[in-house]
């Protein structure tokens, strides 16, 4: 994947990484900047056990399952990934019963995900909060 061009995406099999993943692939214009890119690497972090949604039937779309508050968990997402471009769009919105899983997902999530970045040497960092 050490490709300049490539890109990671977190929640991925959410609506907003979901809407994404298929901008990415089949553009948004005719413009050639924003046209159809069939050959960028796209690489899409899911949770262990959950359904990826359609973004497993996209053509050159790779899902690796991985989990924000596990750091070691997202050293296989970020493998290989120098000179990428990463769209951190996971969160949690309504968390279930407790707020520690908001702050757990949110806060030290995003730390995780930023270390693991930073790591890999990705280039571009792009937080949707």
């Amino acid at each position: 994947m050490t490709d300049g061009s490539a890109v990671l995406i977190t929640g991925a099999n959410g609506w907003l990484g979901t809407q994404l993943v298929h901008s990415l692939r089949d553009g948004i214009t005719d413009d050639p900047r924003f046209g159809p890119q069939p050959d960028r690497p796209i690489r899409c972090l899911v949770l262990p056990g959950s359904d990826p949604g359609s973004i497993a039937d996209v053509d050159g779309v790779e899902v690796i399952e991985g989990d924000l508050t596990d750091r070691a968990s997202l050293d296989a997402f970020v493998d290989g990934a120098s000179g990428a471009t990463l769209f951190h769009t996971a969160g949690v919105i309504h968390p279930k019963g407790r707020v520690a899983q908001f702050y757990a997902v949110n806060e030290r999530g995003t730390h995780n995900i930023l270390d693991a970045a930073s790591k890999a040497k990705v280039r571009r960092f792009i937080h949707v909060s």
